[in-house]
């Protein structure tokens, strides 16, 4: 067993290989019956919140699904067949606006608008594919959202702070899993 800390390592592959990790996929079940459209976590820094994503990004993303797949081996999600039935059958677009600074509250914005400009550029052929029809509204609602603006049409928005405690095992690490270092992988 690898022992050494992820600190500061984001990258779910990578901590995989080479970090000492507890296991947090049973949060992807959970995630997937919860029916949200839209879940915005709010953790303080440091919280893995990026580290979640990136497992999150991991799991649901079509390109490299089969090579993904061996990511998520031994691991609770893994034990269910309904989840791993999801796993690479969603394009993912992957936001982080983690080492990102502005001036300004307009800045910010033009910075973001860039960003998911080029991120539904980099998957416009999906507006050609076979989606469904929520499916291809939503991206193309998106696209709008790129466009004018990043906050207007966050209807249905469900918020996971750290007060609300929906996932509050899901994200970081507490006393109780290092002295019991149980799911340690």
């Amino acid at each position: 067993m690898n022992t050494a800390m992820p600190v500061g390592v984001e990258d779910f592959a990578e901590i995989r290989s080479n970090y000492y990790w507890v296991d947090k996929t049973a949060v992807i079940s959970a995630f997937l019956q919860d029916h949200k459209k839209v879940t915005l976590f709010t953790r303080p820094r440091r919280f893995g919140k990026t580290l979640m994503l990136s497992m999150l990004r991991y799991f649901f993303d079509i390109e490299g699904a089969e090579e993904h797949r061996k990511l998520f081996d031994r691991l609770k999600v893994a034990q269910d067949a309904e989840t791993m039935a999801q796993q690479g059958t969603r394009p993912v677009l992957f936001l982080t606006l983690k080492g990102w600074n502005g001036l300004s509250w307009d800045v910010m914005q033009i910075r973001v608008r860039a960003r998911l400009g080029e991120l539904f550029n980099a998957y416009d052929f999906l507006l050609d594919d076979e989606l469904s029809a929520w499916e291809r509204d939503s991206f193309q609602a998106v696209l709008r959202i790129a466009k004018e603006s990043i906050f207007s049409s966050l209807n249905n928005l469900k918020v996971d702070s750290a007060l609300h405690l929906k996932y509050p095992e899901d994200f970081g690490y507490n006393e109780a899993l290092i002295e019991k270092r149980d799911g340690i992988l």
